[in-house]
């Protein structure tokens, strides 16, 4: 292993430049990943897919974002803010003690 890696160039960054380019960073004003995804899930009136949150997202500022929003959806069901109708398909979970929402988690009358 030794010997491989002093065959390998080295990476030490040179006076005044960086060997290393930095990674694409998304601008200050933008907010983390996350939130917008929570943003987006929020506007959406009924069931939505990864596909739609990617759609609403703005276009360029997080790179290929298709992972973590998966991944946000995740972590949003189970902690119980989502609810997975079908494989791909989300739905926000119904708050019980909003009017309107008759039938969905309050009490039943008889």
């Amino acid at each position: 292993m030794h010997a491989i890696r002093a065959r390998l160039p080295e990476l030490a960054p040179s006076p005044g430049t960086a060997a290393i380019p930095s990674p694409r960073r998304r601008p200050a004003a933008a907010p983390s990943i996350r939130a917008a995804v929570e943003q987006a899930v929020a506007a959406f009136p009924g069931p939505f897919s990864a596909r739609d949150v990617l759609r609403v997202l703005p276009a360029g500022v997080y790179g290929d974002p298709s992972k973590t929003i998966s991944n946000v959806l995740s972590t949003l069901v189970k902690s119980g803010r989502l609810q997975r109708v079908s494989r791909g398909t989300y739905a926000g979970v119904p708050d019980p003690a909003e009017p309107g929402d008759a039938g969905h988690g309050g009490p039943k009358s008889a």
